[in-house]
């Protein structure tokens, strides 16, 4: 039964109890999926990235910086060596004999995928800007696993040998060399020098190499703008949680409490994903932080189901989509819970990423089967539900 409250009209106890501005809501149904509908675009068009990145250079090998310019994509200047052995040292990468190994880079944004290998990568830069000395080399994906840095120096015998510095999402903050969400890296390149670094790469997870080259200016410019859009969704997002538990208090209506928690879940997913739980809650334990990012999607693709099945009714209405989430819901949840166990990588990882589209889709097929026996907040349901699904698709190619 539906709770109509407005100026002068409600039903039983409820318009009594609640007074302006609750009153001005005329069907709370219609409010839900308004908030949810605002949320969907929200995440359609903040990828939070902060302004557009610099144009990529064209491809010459050896990276030259010039004067004028602070900001430069990587892709393209970078050399790789992939290493299934994942046993190669710097000394055996860096001789006469792995040199010419070395691959020149295609894209401006190397993606191997899920790789069990090491991938190395070397970058040369001569510095031609005499006013700036001090850069930063910073990946922009927070979620390769090791990430180290071979910095070329002279031991005390005047030796050639390598200052590292580690990072990844594996290795605590306090052991970064710059406390950022991203791993980044100082460097210091003298004037008409050229210098040759090298990157080590090792990640159970997805390998992807956005690699950037700031001056210090650059970076915090950038970094501000993207915080402000950081900032800015998750306010949005915590006055969302906060407006919907609200009313769940004041109505007792299970399907506010349950978008509370759909809400709260996504925002807690997309802050695992760009790093910024590992920056803010447990920058020194790792294992939290992976315990974060594992759990934080299923928990966020749960809680869509169980709103759905609610707003939607579909143990009333729509019995055999409604059998379908029961035998769903404990399959993906037992999918998300398994890579937790598996030690041995005996199954396949992203498991319960694949199984997330056949319940995306069902929660689809809710809502245009519910639209269908006319009823009408199933029309906001499946434009939000839609949106979302287009937001989820922009932000996963960003």
């Amino acid at each position: 039964m539906k709770t109509h409250v407005a100026l002068g009209v409600g039903t039983g106890k409820m318009s009594s109890a609640l007074s302006w501005p609750w009153r001005l809501v005329t069907d709370r149904r219609d409010l839900l999926f308004g908030l949810l509908s605002g949320l969907m675009s929200f995440l359609l068009f903040s990828g939070c990235r902060g302004a557009a990145p610099p144009p990529p250079t064209s491809s010459s090998g050896s990276l030259t910086l010039v004067a004028g310019q602070e900001a430069y994509e990587l892709g393209l200047h970078l050399e790789i060596l992939a290493d299934p052995t994942r046993m190669l040292s710097i000394e055996e990468v860096s001789s006469q004999e792995r040199s010419q190994q070395f691959l020149p880079s295609r894209a401006p944004v190397p993606n191997y995928g899920f790789t069990n290998s090491v991938v190395w990568v070397r970058l040369r830069v001569l510095n031609t800007v005499p006013s700036v000395t001090d850069w930063q080399l910073q990946l922009r994906f927070p979620r390769i696993q090791e990430v180290a840095l071979f910095q070329p120096s002279l031991d005390a015998s005047g030796a050639r040998s390598f200052i590292v510095k580690q990072s990844g999402s594996f290795v605590p903050m306090s052991q970064w060399d710059v406390h950022h969400r991203l791993p980044t890296f100082g460097l210091v390149l003298p004037v008409n020098s050229e210098q040759s670094f090298y990157l080590r790469f090792a990640s159970r997870t997805m390998m992807r190499l956005p690699l950037m080259l700031w001056s210090p200016k650059a970076l915090t410019d950038r970094s501000q703008s993207e915080n402000l859009g950081w900032g800015l969704f998750f306010g949005l997002m915590l006055m969302m949680f906060s407006y919907n538990v609200t009313f769940y208090f004041l109505t007792r209506e299970r399907s506010y409490l349950l978008f509370s928690g759909t809400v709260l879940a996504y925002a807690f997913y997309l802050a695992a994903l760009d790093g910024w739980t590992f920056e803010l809650l447990w920058p020194n334990s790792p294992a939290l932080n992976r315990l974060g990012v594992r759990l934080s999607g299923p928990l966020a693709v749960l809680s869509v189901l169980f709103f759905a099945i609610a707003f939607l009714g579909t143990r009333q209405h729509l019995p055999r989509i409604h059998r379908a989430f029961r035998i769903l819901i404990p399959i993906y949840a037992a999918a998300a819970l398994i890579p937790l166990l598996d030690t041995t990588q005996l199954f396949p990882r992203g498991l319960h990423t694949v199984l997330a589209v056949p319940a995306f889709l069902l929660v689809l097929l809710a809502g245009l089967a519910r639209w269908r026996q006319g009823y009408q907040p199933a029309a906001s349901f499946l434009l939000a539900w839609i949106i979302f699904l287009c937001a989820g698709i922009v932000f996963a190619m960003l």
